[in-house]
């Protein structure tokens, strides 16, 4: 069961996403959710316990798995092991030097009460990293800080 935080933390995520002009925003985005996000600068060290796809057609539940199996096709060294180049991974592509085909994004709680980490990363050139506080009582979800900027 997802918790209004995480909820409001999706939300605000699709929001985002929606407000892209169609032909600049990606096709779709993962978001990965993190059990507590203790260190802000690599929020993937702490474990996924959930797992969303959002495209055109909503945001859709997935399993964990289901994410960690496109990060590792996509990471390109099943296909080119002994490469020493980085490949390119056709999702996380660029379009138009902004916009990867596919998005990725983190949430979670982080050792705060009530405050919520989300990033996003839709291109090289498109990303944010953001503290939320959310406020239980009335469904709140003010912005704190940001984090970094891309």
């Amino acid at each position: 069961m997802t918790t209004p935080a995480i909820q409001a933390c999706l939300d605000r995520l699709v929001t985002v996403w929606e407000q892209l002009p169609r032909e600049t925003r990606p096709d779709g985005f993962w978001v990965a959710e993190h059990d507590v996000v203790h260190d802000h600068e690599h929020p993937s060290a702490s474990p996924v316990i959930g797992a969303w796809y959002a495209d055109g057609a909503g945001l859709h539940r997935r399993s964990p798995m289901d994410l960690v199996r496109f990060l590792h096709i996509q990471d390109g060294r099943l296909w080119y092991p002994d490469t020493p180049f980085i490949q390119k991974s056709p999702a996380f592509d660029r379009r138009d030097n902004l916009m990867h085909l596919i998005g990725i994004a983190h949430i979670g709680p982080t050792t705060e009460s009530d405050v919520y980490y989300v990033d996003y990363q839709w291109g090289s050139r498109f990303g944010r990293a953001m503290l939320f506080r959310y406020h239980p009582e009335d469904g709140r979800f003010m912005g704190l800080a940001d984090l970094w900027i891309s």
